[in-house]
């Protein structure tokens, strides 16, 4: 499920929607109905297009975030996977 963040992603870039660092992704898991206590970001300042699973930063929900790795828009994505109920991935393009 890692490996489909890189490919949102670089599929962003060669569609000329996002540039070298821009944008940022998120998810929560979900194993036979239960969501996952953890969080993956991608983290801040990495050329979007060859982001890779060992790149993700995990996070559990409850921690804070280091503002040294975590993406500038981590609160942002916190409260989308953590308040709506339904949602799984945030995908921040820009």
């Amino acid at each position: 499920m890692l490996t489909a963040i890189g490919d949102v992603l670089r599929k962003a870039y060669e569609r000329g929607w996002i540039t070298t660092r821009d944008g940022n992704v998120s998810l929560r898991k979900s194993v036979d109905g239960k969501i996952s206590e953890y969080m993956y970001i991608t983290p801040r300042g990495v050329r979007k297009y060859v982001i890779h699973p060992e790149h993700i930063i995990k996070l559990k929900v409850n921690d804070a975030a280091s503002e040294a790795d975590v993406s500038t828009e981590f609160y942002m994505h916190h409260n989308l996977l953590v308040n709506i109920k339904k949602s799984r991935a945030v995908v921040h393009i820009h």
